[in-house]
């Protein structure tokens, strides 16, 4: 059997883009990217997108698996998580078709792309708990969790 190289380096290599970029540029992305015909626009790339890399993935011989992925395709699924910031533009489709365009079998994009997803949402969560915090109270701190865990 051979031995394991995903690591959690490639987790934080790949949390790197939305990480920075969603830090950098949330207040643009609330402003200009949460109207209903960019959102619209977001679910029809996203559609496109995933459609595209499906056919590409059809002629991928030899996909290579989780234990396989290097750094640099960690980072460029890490770019296409940071793409999904856009509202309607799935982070999870996204993240699985870059991986798929990686080369990587449909399980391993997907099971990368959820190791990266518990930690990209506490982040976003944190950081909008931060910028909110006066809206908080504290009766709806039980709807808060239920909401994260849903």
């Amino acid at each position: 059997s051979k031995p394991r190289r995903l690591n959690l380096i490639h987790v934080l290599v790949g949390m790197v883009p939305a990480g920075i970029l969603g830090f950098l540029f949330d207040d643009l992305i609330e402003k200009y990217l949460f109207s209903v015909p960019t959102v619209l626009i977001g679910l029809f790339l996203g559609a496109i997108y995933m459609i595209l890399a499906d056919k590409y993935s059809r002629n991928v011989r030899n996909p290579k698996t989780v234990d396989e992925i290097n750094y640099f395709q960690a980072f460029v699924i890490g770019l296409s998580q940071a793409i999904a910031m856009w509202p309607g533009f799935s982070r999870s489709g996204s993240t699985i078709s870059t991986g798929v365009l990686m080369k990587l079998d449909h399980k391993s994009a997907s099971d990368f792309t959820f190791m990266m997803a518990v930690p990209i949402m506490l982040a976003a969560s944190g950081l909008s708990i931060v910028k909110h915090y006066n809206y908080i109270q504290f009766a709806h701190i039980p709807f808060y969790i239920l909401g994260f865990l849903a």
